[in-house]
């Protein structure tokens, strides 16, 4: 039988009395949460919803878990030698009269797992189970499910926990505990992203069984020399804090994973000295640790290692051969952002089993190196930003595992290659911000081949491809996954096709700023899955149709910079929840809702800029707090501006009510302004003195 405890006062030792729920804390950092544990290769696409392609989370998105709500329920699990039941169970009793049940031996909901025999507590798996932040609705998800509080050294009780994972919760910066190095049977410790921050307890060295050790976070001074005496690690992870000596890891032979990304090692001279002499080494990652130079190395021992991250150093030199020559077996490199420049040397032609290559931000202002093409198992290359320049090679059609392409940002010319089409295995092709051109069927033909079939992201923004926008598109009906679609800042030209509503699985469409024209098809409203759409900039006229109200998970709408005409009502809005941003500013269009409609969103941003508002202030603009953008400029208003607009939102850093007729007095303004704030109230009829800004 598991002995029973008291998991709410054992764990999170609150100031509430137990009848309260336990905390949970909203402050939310885009650059922490889950995404970092999965975050070795950056996402391409410019959209924050869309997570980094590989690897992929292990596990999949679970939106609505009930773990968290069965845990801030939990009221008693009494510590105790006592059989309360005949069976391999605990009671578990909420304080809302749930019971449910812990079976010996395996991991039950509540996130605990107790010894077959024994009936003592093993684990604790307590990590928040929203890992996917893939879009806002998820990210209020993910935040609202964290944990925090303080851990109470109570748990000393628990002398055979062997698995600890707090992971991705909040505890707001208060120290590991100390006491956590008493745990003498521990082998697995995972405090990523817990919300931890201060010193890393140097007692933590005393944890001799310990195996796997994850503790990514906001921690600050020196990373204790102390973890080497465990002997025993296999897995090393930290994040924050600085090293001047990495002589401790010598002896860990059984290390085959070693993560020190943003720790600072600008002291540590001998980095690649000591990791070379990990014998077990598969994995090593020391991204953006102020690494500024490669030490001599008299022999290259790096002879089981697999995976080798580097990026966001700043080596400012070119790649040195001598090291790389040597790695043939390497299965990952990722060397982006580490400021190096001339051409790719020709020792990386041996990794001729590499899978993922990512080089890009660097200045290699060459060509790219023909023996890259003969790659044939690398799935995924990212050469993005380095200043490659020519043509694109035929030889890239030998690349027939490639699943992920990303040439953006280079001055490549002239046209995509017929043997591109061989590439069957893309998922997902990046070329934006080139200078590929020729005509968008053409491009399509090749697609059409063997790729769009399983193509899920196509980014061409900001080519010269130009053409028939209509008669191109006719072929996506062939994917049957295309997640995004981004033809930006092209040369398109005629309308958009009825056949577009066939890409039932499209998240983001971007076709802004091309010579687009016509009326806006009402089959847009049936793309059920799309979140972001975007088609400002172009020449389409006509009404909005009311049926893209019915896109439900739509977050970000743009349609600014057209000749639309007609009235946008209530209808329009109709399921658009979870909509963040809207801007229709440059257009002819009339918003005309009833004057006590509430929206069901809530925007952070909205420019309606040169429509048609007025006469009266629209008192629906209440219900929106979180604005941070507001522009109605120009839009026919004559009213007084109501004393609660003031009190909208304390994050507005862009605030347009130029053009407008409004009168009378501005009231002290209470909204907090930064240094950075725009706000625009010219020309209108106020009077009075200059209002009091906080």
């Amino acid at each position: 039988m598991c002995h029973v405890i008291n998991l709410v006062n054992l764990i999170f030792k609150k100031y509430e009395t137990l009848t309260q729920p336990l905390e949970w804390h909203h402050s939310y950092k885009r650059e922490s949460d889950a995404t970092h544990s999965a975050a070795f290769f950056p996402p391409k696409i410019p959209v924050p919803f869309f997570p980094p392609k590989i690897p992929v989370p292990p596990s999949g998105p679970r939106k609505q878990h009930n773990f968290v709500s069965r845990l801030r329920f939990i009221a008693t699990l009494v510590y105790g030698s006592k059989r309360l039941i005949p069976s391999s169970y605990a009671l578990v009793v909420s304080a809302t009269g749930l019971t449910s049940a812990v079976r010996g031996g395996t991991r039950n909901s509540v996130g605990v797992v107790c010894d077959n025999l024994t009936g003592n507590v093993k684990e604790f798996h307590l990590q928040n189970p929203l890992t996917d932040c893939t879009n806002y609705a998820d990210c209020d998800a993910y935040v609202r499910s964290r944990l925090g509080g303080k851990v109470n050294p109570t748990l000393l009780k628990l002398k055979q926990l062997s698995h600890f994972d707090l992971s991705n919760n909040d505890f707001r910066g208060i120290p590991i505990p100390s006491f956590i190095s008493s745990f003498g049977s521990l082998r697995y410790l995972n405090l990523s992203y817990a919300g931890f921050g201060g010193v890393i307890p140097h007692q933590l060295g005393n944890l001799s069984s310990l195996r796997y050790l994850d503790l990514p976070g906001d921690f600050e001074g020196l990373v204790p020399h102390q973890q080497g005496n465990l002997s025993s690690l296999c897995y090393l992870k930290h994040r924050g804090g600085f090293v001047e000596n990495l002589q401790w890891l010598n002896g860990h032979s059984l290390l085959k994973h070693v993560d020190l990304s943003y720790v600072n090692l600008t002291k540590a001279s001998n980095w690649l000295q000591v990791t070379n002499m990990l014998p077990s080494l598969v994995v090593l990652r020391l991204s953006g640790c102020g690494l500024v130079h490669f030490p001599a190395l008299p022999v290259v021992n790096f002879t089981s290692l697999a995976t080798l991250d580097l990026s966001f150093n700043s080596f400012q030199s070119s790649i040195l051969d001598w090291l790389f020559i040597s790695l043939n077996g390497l299965d990952t490199l990722n060397l982006q952002f580490c400021g190096f420049h001339g051409p790719i040397p020709s020792g990386l032609r041996n990794m001729t089993v590499l899978r993922n290559l990512v080089l890009s931000y660097n200045s290699f202002s060459s060509t790219i190196p023909d023996w890259l093409y003969s790659f044939s198992h690398l799935e995924y290359l990212d050469l993005s930003f380095c200043d490659f320049q020519s043509v694109i090679a035929s030889a890239i059609g030998n690349l027939t595992s490639v699943a992920m392409l990303d040439f953006s940002f280079n001055k490549l010319v002239g046209k995509l290659p017929r043997p591109f089409e061989n590439l069957c295995n893309l998922k997902e092709i990046v070329l934006s911000g080139t200078s590929i051109g020729g005509s968008v069927s053409e491009v399509f033909n090749i697609f059409s081949k063997c790729i769009l079939g399983g193509l899920k992201t196509l980014d061409l923004s900001g080519t010269r491809l130009s053409g028939n926008f209509h008669d191109a598109t006719q072929q996506l009906t062939q994917s049957k996954n295309m997640a995004a679609l981004v033809l930006s800042s092209c040369l398109l030209f005629n309308y958009i096709p009825v056949s577009l509503e066939g890409l039932s699985t499209l998240q983001y469409l971007d076709i802004n700023n091309n010579s687009l024209s016509g009326h806006i098809p009402a089959s847009l409203g049936e793309l059920s899955s799309l979140k972001y759409l975007d088609f400002a900039d172009n020449n389409f006229s006509g009404p909005v149709p009311e049926s893209l109200g019915q896109l439900a998970k739509l977050e970000v709408f743009w349609m600014s910079g057209n000749s639309l005409q007609g009235v946008i009502s209530e209808v329009h809005f109709a399921n658009l929840t979870r909509l963040r941003e809207f801007s229709c500013t440059e257009n002819h269009l009339v918003l005309q809702v009833d004057p006590t409609w509430v929206p069901q969103f809530h925007l952070d941003m909205l420019t309606l800029g040169s429509g048609q508002l007025g006469p009266k202030f629209p008192p629906w603009l209440c219900s929106q707090k979180n604005l941070a953008v507001l522009d109605i400029s120009n839009n026919g208003i004559s009213d007084v501006i109501p004393n609660w607009f003031w009190n909208l939102s304390s994050k507005v850093y862009f605030l347009n009510l130029s053009r407008n007729h409004f009168y009378g007095e501005i009231v002290d303004m209470p909204l907090v302004f930064s240094i950075s704030t725009i706000v625009d109230l010219s020309p209108n009829h106020f009077r009075g003195r200059l209002p009091h800004v906080s």
